[in-house]
Parts: C-alpha cells; sequence; structure tokens
C-alpha cells in the first residue's frame, strides 16, 4: 500500500475549529511619530563607499564563554571540615523547604543518626557558586570556545 495520496493530520491550509489562522507580519511603514527629526526613509542616500559597518558581536563572544564553563555550587560546614561540590541547591537539600531524604545533607544526616549525632540543618553550611572550565585543559576550552564563535 502506497501513502503518497494519504494525509495524516490537519494540513497546513485546512482550518481547525477553535484555532486562529496564523496571522501574516506587515510592517508599518508610517512615519516615525517620536524621532521625526532622524527618520531615514531611503538608506540608499545615506550609504557612501566611504562607509564603515559596525557589528556588536558581544553577545555570541559571552555565549560561547558561558558553554565553556560548568556551573556548580561548594557547600562548606561552618564548624566541621566538610566540604562537597555538587550539581544545584536541589542535589544538596532537596526540594522545597523540609530536607530530602534522598539528598546529599539528608545521606548525611542518616548517617549522622546511626552514629548518634544531631543531624545538621541547612543553616550549618555556607553555600557557594563555583564556575570550573567545561575541558581538562585551558588551551581545549579556548579553541573551543573558538569555534563557537566562528561557528556564529
Amino acid at each position: 500500500m502506497k501513502f503518497s495520496n494519504k494525509s495524516f493530520g490537519v494540513s497546513k491550509t485546512q482550518e481547525v475549529e477553535g484555532f486562529e489562522k496564523e496571522k501574516v507580519f506587515v510592517r508599518d511603514d508610517s512615519d516615525n511619530k517620536v524621532l521625526k527629526d532622524i527618520q531615514v526613509k531611503d538608506i540608499k542616500n545615506i550609504i557612501t563607499p566611504d562607509c564603515v559597518g559596525v557589528w556588536d558581536f558581544d553577545t555570541p563572544v559571552w555565549k560561547a564563554c558561558s558553554n565553556m564553563e560548568v556551573k556548580t555550587i561548594r557547600v562548606k560546614h561552618k564548624t566541621e571540615a566538610v566540604v562537597a561540590d555538587m550539581k544545584n541547591i536541589t542535589a544538596f537539600k532537596g526540594r522545597g523547604k523540609a530536607i530530602s531524604d534522598s539528598s546529599w545533607l539528608g545521606m548525611q544526616n542518616v548517617d549522622r543518626e546511626l552514629e548518634g549525632k544531631e543531624p545538621w540543618t541547612v543553616d550549618d553550611f555556607e553555600i557557594e557558586e563555583v564556575q570550573t572550565l567545561k575541558y581538562d585543559s585551558y588551551e581545549k576550552t579556548i579553541d573551543q570556545a573558538k569555534v563557537q564563535i566562528y561557528e556564529t
């Protein structure tokens, strides 16, 4: 059986009850009411052979650099020598206000209770955001960032 003439679902031209057709964007060609003095009607009169184009290119560079880092958190106990790096607050204490039993802090508290010690609270820790390079070497990180910038 061939499916070349068969149609599945709703075609692009069919209207579906309860949904509006896609509105087409139409550019407004009316005069600029706010900036009348600097409004340009025809750019051909402004562009000359000695014009220099300038582009603001900081966004692609920032995006490439942002892609080269890994954001984590580091938790340090205020009185004891306990330091741990983890993905986020949810991994540290769980979701919501209560400490989740399956979180890192919940598992530590289970071990502490088995040893007869008081459980820790979130307030017992200092939490700081940490950013590390995604790749092992600085050179590889820079090369990967350059690749992303050049692809933009």
